[in-house]
């Protein structure tokens, strides 16, 4: 065999064995969105032995939150709220429960960015892990403080991604009162 027919069968190889994975990787680039949309709707993923059920993980990063932020040195010197829900807010809740968690959400960010603005901290929100390293390594908060905006991130994450929100009301209610206390904790950092 010539040097060039060599050539043209290793190329045709080479072709012929990238092809797949390079259609693979172009349908799912080129579905990607309708994708996260599929994924936000799976409520169980089972992959042999091993599930994951995202509305339980959901409930029980809220209750980790709760407890971190029990534990922490901040909800030990603020002082104990046992306020009730504002109006709005409880209306919002008993209607939109989903939207009462997406809204507290953005209230415990605006608080993080003041926070980071006074202490002139370049924060990233998009990685709640990242953010709560920062300032606990800044020592503006305490480990369990920053456990407890990680847990109440997941739970957010949450209620951005599934397509039919279910979480019970006293759920969202926890949810509520627990990023109240996280804002609190984060204003008197």
């Amino acid at each position: 065999m010539t040097e060039a027919a060599v050539l043209i069968n290793s190329i045709a190889s080479l072709l012929g064995s990238v092809a797949w994975p390079i259609a693979i990787f172009s349908v799912v680039w080129l579905l990607r969105k309708q994708i996260v949309d599929l994924l936000g709707r799976v409520e169980n993923l089972n992959v042999g032995d091993k599930s994951i059920k995202f509305r339980q993980a959901a409930i029980s990063a809220l209750n980790d939150a709760v407890d971190h932020l029990a534990e922490s040195q901040e909800a030990a010197s603020a002082p104990v709220m046992a306020a009730p829900l504002d109006e709005a807010l409880a209306e919002l809740i008993e209607d939109d429960p989903r939207e009462a968690i997406l809204r507290q959400w953005d209230r415990v960010q605006r608080a993080l960015v003041s926070l980071a603005g006074r202490q002139d901290l370049d924060i990233d929100l998009r990685s709640m892990h990242r953010t709560a390293r920062v300032l606990t390594n800044e020592q503006l908060i305490s480990d369990e403080l920053g456990a407890a905006l990680e847990e109440l991130y997941k739970s957010c994450k949450y209620a951005r991604r599934v397509y039919e929100f279910d979480l019970p009301r006293e759920i969202v209610e926890g949810y509520v009162r627990a990023t109240n206390d996280a804002i609190r904790a984060l204003k008197a950092a």
